[in-house]
């Protein structure tokens, strides 16, 4: 266990060496001590009761043992009180540990590590837990909470290195479960230590403290009072399938000052190791302040010159090693153990690619060896199997034990010919610095490929990477881009990820373009604009529509074709732009980038009109709704003073409502009742409807209670579970239900889109860039009509294209320029993403 951060931190002069954490507790959250379900819905001491049971010696013929007896407290009753009494701290502070106690060939062992908790009802935490130190900033005037995960192991595959990230958040009003392990990375080390998740925040956070631990299948226990440092504690015992553990519980303030967890929930080879004895691993909480003021210097997460602070943490990609591909080594020839030349690396013409595998007498490299024989014999069974050579290098002067040069081919069932590099070619001519060591080359002598170590996939993957080399694909090169990608989509997650105190400049750089990671792109067509295209859309038949800078308003279709020419006033518009056209297409709405100027235009008449809007008013949202018994489409608006306007352009007709909150965003609903057009999302998270009577003036104000027809409707929640912010949000009706992509927060300065079902409750949320600004959001939303799922292309104000799927998929990528529109179309079987830049429109079919 040395140098593993998450060890328990050894106070004797050897540490016991059995097992890394990963293989105590693994990579997922399973928090397997008092946590064995966070979240559960069980009440919080439903085990089966012993109640009024205590153990005490009792006189037995013979001897003596421990009977149970009458008591006047129960093991629930014990347990109750200690909840009940987290559950009424306004604050907490202790110095808690784990600790690991055994014998090691007799010799007594003592381990420990951290366990401490901070907290107060006023919004802060601090955590000494493992590897993980966080705490709020202390001696600032800001509001930030900040958190490092230190002394992690160095970079590999399956955890690699975070760099120097620290989250940076702002507090919240109040703590909870959900803000704290929002992050997995945090939740997953939090409970990644010998002793799981630490209970106190168990007892401090949970809705249900400890009904993972006490829940109907535990049978509970009173055991005989015990004494920690002088404090009489009640010792509650719970039995899981056999596993016992116990609680501590002191007597005089029901606070938990001890947990003894099962020695099974350790590590096998920890529990069959035979040098190890009298393993015994307990939560240790000698010390504990509550009710009063919180140190939280203790707590404190030190800022260094090139930490990044970011909301969450990223993880680098996998480190690719690229060193030496696509670089031209000499002729070469290697010899076999009676030094006769076998291999020649210029006699062969007709070879197109050479396989070298450097082995050694390791268990690895003769499993690396299987797996090439198992290539070789698929590669066979191809075309390009006489343009294929297998070179098997021993890269040991002897054979292994037992073993003779001559039998060690088939012993091993080694791949080609079999080749002694007494000479190290391969640590001078390609670096093989370990065995075993794969190097692919091409015809010309190229390295395409080098895989060092073992991996378990390699027989999956290494054919059709030879056939690529040996039909003359530059694999080399496409591996360096892709290495080149993943550097560059790790540095835009960093600053997509970037605090709103960040201060790194690293982070909110220009950052090049990128590709997507998940979703598959393939562009279809470029076409180049003549007149500089200033906003699109895309209506209800999905069509879409562009506005250039001459007026003219022109309609494709998905293929590309154009539709329709309408000439417009609207050449003189300036500035980003907002085009939405009704449903129908009758109607097309133009909001200024000011957002003071509301342009209607009538498709067919081309006749132009702009609502009149109060003065300095300033529009949030706009959109189409059907609203009343009246066919035609109304335009629905919403602006800074709280104001709700209603605009009907078949008559001019405009009404006005007014808001007791701050309005930030409209939703169009077609499964409310026909009066109904639409609800308004306020500041203070409420949902009101906006209704309109059958005479066309407005039935209530908006921010009235909802009418009897919208309560009976019971879809409509009084209020929204998460922070709200400004519009547009956009909706799709499908079969079963209303989907509806929304702008909100996770926290102060954690801008998210979230995805809401028809009840306006969340499904799974997305972080946005703090630096994104939803008012310069393009969004499209389609059905893909090959999954069936509904998709949202997004972009923001750096260019970024996010693309969220209604099932939570999501993957992005960076364009090369400014975007004035994009559009997702279905075509067929094809879904379609169209990206409009001023001087171009590119075309890409899109397929997950």
């Amino acid at each position: 266990m040395q140098n593993d951060p998450n060890r328990v931190e050894s106070v004797s002069p050897k540490a016991i060496r059995v097992s890394k954490p990963r293989h105590l507790t693994g990579r997922t959250i399973r928090i397997r001590t008092l946590l064995l379900c966070l979240w559960t819905t069980l009440g919080v001491v439903s085990g089966c009761d012993r109640t009024d049971q205590l153990a005490k010696p009792g006189a037995v013929q013979g001897g003596s043992k421990l009977v149970l007896t009458s008591a006047s407290v129960s093991p629930k009753s014990v347990i109750e009180r200690c909840v009940q009494t987290y559950q009424r701290l306004s604050s907490y502070e202790d110095s808690a540990y784990v600790r690991l106690s055994y014998r090691l060939n007799g010799e007594p062992m003592v381990d420990q590590a951290p366990l401490s908790i901070g907290w107060d009802k006023q919004g802060k935490i601090g955590l000494k837990v493992y590897s993980v130190v966080a705490g709020p900033t202390v001696g600032t005037t800001d509001n930030r909470w900040r958190l490092r995960i230190s002394d992690r192991e160095p970079s590999s595959e399956s955890t690699p290195s975070l760099e120097r990230q620290v989250i940076s958040r702002a507090l919240p009003a109040s703590v909870s479960f959900d803000w704290l392990l929002s992050d997995p990375l945090v939740a997953e080390q939090l409970a990644a230590g010998l002793a799981g998740f630490p209970p106190q925040l168990d007892l401090l956070l949970s809705p249900n403290p400890l009904s993972g631990l006490v829940d109907s299948s535990a049978a509970l226990s009173l055991s005989a009072r015990e004494m920690i440092d002088e404090r009489p504690c009640d010792v509650v015992s719970i039995d899981r399938a056999g596993a016992a553990y116990r609680l501590w519980i002191e007597q005089a303030t029901g606070l938990l000052r001890r947990v003894q967890i099962p020695s099974q929930n350790l590590a096998s080879e920890i529990q069959h190791d035979r040098r190890v004895r009298e393993l015994s691993l307990t939560i240790e909480i000698p010390e504990i302040r509550v009710n009063v003021p919180v140190e939280w210097d203790r707590f404190s997460v030190q800022v260094h010159p090139g930490d990044q602070l970011v909301t969450h943490f990223v993880l680098r990609p996998p480190v690719v090693d690229t060193l030496g591909l696509g670089a031209k080594v000499p002729a070469f020839f290697l010899n076999n153990a009676r030094g006769e030349s076998v291999y020649r690396s210029t006699d062969n013409a007709a070879r197109k690619a050479t396989v070298l595998i450097w082995l050694a007498d390791h268990p690895a490299c003769r499993l690396a060896a299987e797996q090439i024989t198992a290539v070789k014999k698929r590669i066979e069974s191809t075309n390009l199997r006489d343009a294929i050579e297998f070179v098997s290098v021993w890269a040991e002067p002897n054979a292994p034990a037992g073993q003779s040069f001559s039998t060690l081919a088939d012993a091993w069932g080694l791949p080609g010919v079999l080749t002694v590099d007494r000479e190290a070619l391969g640590r001078d001519l390609f670096d093989v610095q370990e065995a075993p060591t794969l190097v692919v080359l091409d015809a010309q002598n190229r390295i395409q490929l080098r895989e060092a170590r073992a991996n378990p996939l390699l027989e999956q993957v290494l054919p059709q990477l030879l056939l690529q080399v040996a039909q003359g694909e530059d694999l080399a090169q496409q591996l360096i881009e892709r290495n080149q990608m993943a550097e560059t989509r790790h540095a835009a997650e960093v600053a997509m990820a970037a605090a709103s105190d960040s201060r790194t400049s690293s982070v909110t750089g220009a950052l090049e373009s990128y590709g997507t990671a998940v979703v598959r792109l393939t562009e279809l067509a470029r076409v180049a604009r003549r007149d500089r295209t200033k906003v699109a859309t895309v209506d209800d038949l999905q069509h879409l529509w562009l506005l250039s800078e001459t007026g003219q308003l022109e309609s494709f279709d998905a293929a590309g074709n154009a539709r329709e020419t309408i000439a417009t006033p609207w050449k003189r518009e300036n500035g980003p732009l907002r085009l939405n056209v009704s449903r129908g297409g009758e109607y097309f709405a133009l909001l200024s980038d000011d957002g003071r100027r509301v342009q209607v235009l009538n498709r067919q008449s081309k006749q132009n009109m702009v609502l009149n809007l109060n003065q300095d008013a300033r529009v949030i949202d706009f959109q189409w709704l059907r609203t009343g018994s009246k066919d035609a489409p109304r335009l629905a608006l919403i602006d800074h003073r709280s104001q709700t306007i209603l605009y009907d352009p078949s008559n001019r007709e405009q009404l006005s409502g007014v808001c007791p909150n701050p309005p930030l965003a409209i939703i169009g609903c077609d499964h409310l009742p026909a009066a109904i057009g639409g609800l308004i999302v306020l500041a203070d998270r409420s949902v009101q409807p906006l209704e309109l009577s059958d005479d066309s003036t407005l039935n209530r104000s908006v921010g009235q209670p909802a009418s009897h027809r919208l309560a009976k409707n019971k879809v409509l929640p009084r209020s929204l579970s998460f922070e709200p912010a400004t519009g547009p949000w956009t909706s799709w009706q499908d079969d079963s239900t209303q989907w509806t992509l929304a702008h909100g927060w996770l926290a102060s300065d954690e801008p998210a889109i979230f995805m809401l079902d028809e009840s306006l409750k969340p499904h799974w949320h997305y972080r946005l860039p703090t630096q994104a600004t939803s008012r310069e959001t393009l969004r499209s939303v389609a059905k893909d009509p090959t999954s069936g799922q509904l998709v949202w292309a997004l972009s923001d104000s750096r260019d970024t294209v996010h693309l969220l799927r209604a099932d939570g998929a999501s993957d992005h990528f960076r364009v090369e320029q400014p975007l004035v529109g994009l559009a997702l179309v279905p075509s067929g079987d094809r879904l379609i993403l169209i990206l409009m830049h001023e001087d171009q429109t590119i075309r890409h079919e899109l397929r997950w």
